[in-house]
């Protein structure tokens, strides 16, 4: 499936070489992969309405399509994203959930390659994942109780072992009591001009995320005197 903003790829061996693709313009197409193909194709549809939710947020990006591949090896390692594109496990790439994630792990690698601390990039893409699964899905993760009954059970399901993805959950779930106290687009557009920001200086550890946060909130360009949601934010 290839269009302007996606392009999702199939294969069946270790190597990231593409085999197969249809569509334009896009619009996925079943005409060529047919039924047998519902993974790639539920894999484009949510790349596709979670990239047009960034864009709609102001985010464009200039090296485009984002490129995704699934593999169908039964060995291929986890789902996961880097500057190449993403990809995906056969298991996976169906799950809205591993989409919207990894979307936002390939969109931040483009917007900020200054972000380089692992669990601020974690975090944000779990706050995406959760937000754009509430967005399009009708997912209730609206209250802190639920957030982190959620949050165990993705660490649970997932069999995660790696420090980054632990602790970007708890920082996660800072950004979404952000959410409920400043709603969804305003929290959205703080984060996203804070990862922005982060490209000045760059975003190495979780006190510079921050006061990029802090920054991006400002609004007469002195930190001395506070932000309009710093007592939120902190």
């Amino acid at each position: 499936l290839q269009g302007s903003k996606i392009y999702v790829g199939s294969q069946t061996g270790p190597s990231l070489e593409f085999n197969e693709y249809s569509g334009e313009n896009s619009n996925p197409h079943n005409i060529i992969w047919g039924n047998n193909r519902i993974d790639e194709t539920s894999s484009y549809i949510y790349l596709i309405d979670g990239y047009k939710y960034f864009e709609e947020h102001g985010i464009n990006l200039v090296n485009l399509p984002i490129k995704a591949v699934v593999h169908e090896h039964p060995d291929v390692i986890p789902s996961y994203a880097d500057s190449s594109g993403i990809s995906y496990s056969n298991m996976q790439s169906g799950d809205p959930s591993t989409s919207y994630h990894e979307l936002t792990h390939s969109i931040l690698f483009e917007l900020n390659p200054a972000l380089t601390n692992q669990v601020v990039h974690e975090a944000i893409a779990q706050f995406f994942e959760f937000h754009l699964l509430n967005n399009f899905n009708n997912k209730v993760l609206n209250d802190p109780a639920t957030i982190k009954a959620h949050t165990i059970r993705y660490v649970v399901l997932n069999n995660v072992r790696s420090e980054e993805h632990k602790l970007g959950y708890a920082v996660d779930s800072a950004l979404w009591k952000i959410k409920n106290k400043l709603g969804n687009d305003e929290t959205v557009d703080l984060i996203l001009r804070a990862v922005t920001l982060g490209n000045n200086g760059g975003i190495s550890n979780f006190p510079q995320f921050i006061e990029k946060l802090l920054l991006a909130d400002d609004n007469n360009n002195n930190l001395n005197d506070g932000t309009p949601n710093k007592i939120t934010i902190c």
